[in-house]
């Protein structure tokens, strides 16, 4: 069991003289320091040979950062530390779904991803030009009411093309 123990110290000891001997010959180093650069070295390559530390837990938001996360202005963002009216959005720019976000910082499956201020607006204006019949209840005509006149429809006027009609092949000019 303890064989393989001196055979690694004795590789390391061997590259840290090699490496500080590479050293000392590009650069400029009093010969007493020369001892302690070996010692230093040593420890560099031991210290990388002992085993990682386990990487720590990923972080969740307790419940009563949750809460606080949700104001009315905004919501907070777990991953950039800002607020946000529209969580979505700033999601879609992070190439994350909604889901995913929730999955990663362990939140519930109703958070929502609209702040209530924003939603309450968007609510209130949706409700605003459902009223005055501006709600789409088919396909667009090609006729428009005729201001002052409810009921009366003239069609729309129609545009000429756009472009330069010489250089359209209906224009006779080169295409």
């Amino acid at each position: 069991m303890n064989k393989p123990e001196p055979r690694a110290s004795a590789d390391t000891v061997a590259l840290s003289c090699r490496i500080v001997s590479a050293y000392v010959l590009g650069n400029a180093v009093p010969v007493d320091r020369v001892p302690a650069l070996i010692a230093d070295v040593h420890a560099t390559l031991v210290g990388r040979r002992q085993a990682a530390p386990e990487p720590a837990a990923p972080w969740s938001p307790s419940l009563a950062q949750i809460r606080a996360s949700l104001g009315p202005g905004g919501i907070f963002s777990f991953k950039t530390g800002k607020r946000y009216t529209s969580l979505r959005r700033h999601l879609g720019s992070l190439g994350l779904s909604p889901d995913a976000y929730r999955r990663k910082w362990g939140l519930p499956s109703d958070y929502p991803m609209v702040a209530a201020n924003f939603a309450a607006q968007r609510s209130e204006l949706a409700k605003a030009s459902a009223s005055a019949g501006c709600g789409s209840s088919g396909p667009p005509d090609d006729t428009q009411a005729v201001a002052g006149l409810p009921g009366q429809l003239r069609p729309l006027p129609v545009r000429p093309p756009r472009g330069n009609p010489a250089r359209t092949r209906e224009g006779g000019g080169v295409a």
